[in-house]
């Protein structure tokens, strides 16, 4: 049907001679889909002409070549329809009665258990790449550009912007590259707009307010739904497959065409971890910038956006961004993958501190950039975060925005190759100029540590270490009243605790029925994430279990293992299925009962502890025993791998270890979380 009516538009303006007269250019990958593209084109020039509107068609396909869908919906069942339109009455039901949230709480939980035996027929997908400019027909464009324009003419958050700025925040069919199950914003305005009441907010975060309401509630509807395959606007209508990308794709799309101008942003990692977050950023002005927020959950004001452990922040453009690194490079030079995007524009300077860096540069090669890596785990060890321009006269490279505070490895690509032209370093600031500052070299450098014994993979962040300050002064108790109102205290906590599982020896000890851990007045939370009440076991008591070993940090502490086989752990009388559930007893490290002040033991008979082992509350980058480590050593060829141990304990042991060197311990089981460090008088300094 598409193409006939494209057809028949397309002879008609033949028959008038207007396409022998003037035939707009189109981008020479248009191919098959060229009528399509000269029919809107040929619509706004000659059937409905209207030059901004034919300015912007323009716009969108000259940098259509850039974008394409990996994925689209090939069949929706009336079924599944049927379900998403209900789902849509109810919720404008329930938002429009201003009942409480605890009401409304209880009629979702209604409905949810209604519906929870609905079985739905599959959507039917197609997963693969799907060039924009193939894809998109002459109806979908022509629907899309008029409503942006009556966006643009009516919205009161959009009709500030200038017609170059509407062509970026407003008229875009899309917002995330690559992502596909695309919609029309005429169709995501009849589907949401409805919810936003745009007509009466007097501010864009009462807008992004009503947006956050009214998805969740949609998504609160149906429940969380088992099948991780995307569906486009279907999957807004209950829980599944929904992470940082999606959900700012969506709502970036959505709230566009109800008249926010809006952008998606992602940084490019963080300073503990790798791994993009994408969120949305709501645009003001040029220089009125920083307002991003996390869709869904948030609603942004200015500078709300802590950018203090990221790198990079990048804007996604649907122009073409000419100092862009596809631009900028030379004609067969490399691009690092996580760069190599034609559509982004590096916003950093709107959240954080930026400063020009220049590096000397006398590799002689064809390339026209180099790059500023970070430490990320995963092949190669590194990821390239920003760009600079290589001038051949003055052999340097000028970066434009480096991060001060941030550790850097300078990298360039030779045959595809990552080759670094330099030794890593912090970034200064002096005088509102870059400057680098390079690790001390080691005296001993040419050596080797014979025996080298590693704790961490991870430093010990300054958060987790703020929780565990936090639990000084917290009191293990004992009582024969369950309220505790002749309570005993056998131990406190006078230090900060370290993140790992230690051993306090009991005083007062006697024979009680309840035990606890009592958070400190000033900070009533116990985020205690390992706790047992340890006993002899030569008392015969039938409620116990074999403990959790201390951690043995060190050759020389591995004697205290040995102790064990004298001690059990207390249970209480539901047994210890009941008991390991709970996030005190789960042996994992990275959770805790936050929200309660005490943890409670419960016995049926009065027993005697004379132990308590606990854990504070940390992120777990500590080693773990039976676990497979790599330690690798950096070079000017990359990192490179020294060997692999399994540790026996809660440390690691590598011998012959070259020395002055920046050490990376990778764990090849688990965690993401790792960082180089060096070894300072036998001990390891993290970069961070």
């Amino acid at each position: 049907m598409r193409k006939r009516v494209a057809l028949f538009t397309f002879w008609m303006l033949f028959s008038f001679g207007v396409v022998y007269i003037s035939l707009p250019s189109l981008p020479p990958d248009a191919a098959g889909n060229r009528i399509q593209l000269w029919s809107v084109l040929l619509h706004y020039r000659w059937s409905d002409p209207d030059r901004q509107k034919y300015e912007a068609a323009r716009f969108l396909i000259d940098n259509m070549h850039y974008h394409y869908s990996y994925g689209k919906l090939n069949y929706v069942p009336r079924e599944v329809e049927a379900w998403r339109q209900k789902t849509d009455s109810i919720c404008q039901s329930l938002l429009a009665n201003e009942s409480s949230n605890e009401k409304r709480l209880s009629q979702i939980k209604t409905y949810r258990e209604h519906q929870k035996n609905q079985i739905l027929p599959k959507i039917e997908i197609c997963v693969d790449s799907f060039p924009d400019i193939q894809e998109l027909d002459s109806k979908f464009l022509i629907a899309h550009i008029d409503h942006a324009f009556e966006v643009w003419h009516h919205s009161k958050f959009a009709g500030q912007l200038s017609f170059n700025e509407f062509k970026e925040y407003i008229l875009p069919y899309r917002s995330v590259g690559g992502y596909g199950f695309l919609n029309n914003g005429k169709e995501l305005d009849s589907l949401f707009g409805k919810f936003l009441n745009a007509d009466s907010c007097d501010t864009p975060q009462k807008m992004i307010h009503h947006y956050n309401q009214a998805i969740n509630t949609l998504r609160d509807l149906n429940g969380k739904q088992e099948d991780r395959q995307d569906y486009g606007i279907y999957g807004l209508y209950s829980r599944g497959l929904h992470d940082c990308v999606d959900i700012a794709n969506y709502a970036c799309n959505i709230l566009r065409s109800c008249g926010l101008p809006l952008s998606v942003e992602y940084n490019m990692c963080y300073r503990y971890f790798g791994g993009r977050h994408y969120h949305c950023s709501l645009y003001k002005s040029p220089k009125d910038t920083g307002y991003a927020f996390s869709p869904e959950s948030d609603v942004p004001y200015k500078d709300s956006y802590n950018a203090e452990e990221v790198y990079n922040i990048y804007r996604m453009t649907y122009a073409a961004q000419k100092k862009s690194p596809y631009f900028l490079k030379s004609e067969n030079e490399h691009i690092p993958q996580e760069l190599a995007d034609p559509c982004i524009i590096d916003v950093t300077p709107h959240y954080r501190k930026t400063v020009t860096l220049s590096l000397p540069f006398h590799e002689m090669i064809p390339n026209r950039l180099a790059y500023l890596a970070v430490f990320h785990k995963g092949p190669g060890g590194l990821l390239a975060v920003t760009w600079g321009n290589i001038n051949v006269k003055s052999k340097a490279v000028l970066f434009e925005y480096a991060i001060p505070g941030m550790f850097y490895f300078p990298i360039y690509y030779e045959n595809n190759r990552m080759k670094a032209f330099g030794r890593p370093f912090y970034v200064e600031e002096i005088n509102g100029v870059g400057v680098p500052h390079y690790l001390a070299e080691k005296n001993d450098s040419s050596g080797k540590w014979s025996n080298l014994v590693l704790t961490r993979k991870c430093t010990y962040k300054p958060q987790m270490n703020e929780i565990a300050k936090q639990l000084v002064g917290g009191q293990f108790q004992a009582a024969n009243r369950e309220d505790f109102s002749d309570a005993v205290i056998q131990g406190e906590i006078e230090e900060i605790p370290e993140p790992f599982f230690q051993e306090k020896t009991l005083t007062n000890i006697g024979n009680y029925r309840y035990y606890r851990f009592k958070a400190p007045a000033s900070y009533p939370h116990a985020n205690i994430s390992m706790l047992e009440w340890i006993t002899d076991k030569s008392y015969g008591y039938k409620n116990v279990f074999p403990p959790n070993r201390i951690h043995i940090l060190s050759p020389n502490d591995s004697i205290l293992s040995l102790k064990d086989s004298c001690y059990v752990k207390l249970l209480e009388e539901t047994g210890w299925e009941k008991m390991r559930h709970k996030t005190e007893y789960d042996g994992d490290m990275q959770t805790a009962p936050h929200s309660c002040e005490t943890i409670t033991l419960r016995l049926k008979n009065r027993q005697k502890a004379t132990l308590v082992r606990f854990a504070p509350l940390n992120a777990d980058n500590g080693i773990h025993a039976e676990d497979l480590y790599t330690l690798y050593y950096w070079t000017d060829e990359g990192w490179k791998r020294f060997g692999c141990q399994y540790a026996r304990y809660e440390y690691v042991e590598f011998k012959d270890v070259p020395k002055g060197k920046l050490y990376w311990l990778s764990n090849m089981i688990r965690g993401t979380e790792e960082l180089p460090f060096t070894i300072s008088y036998g001990k390891q300094t993290f970069i961070y």
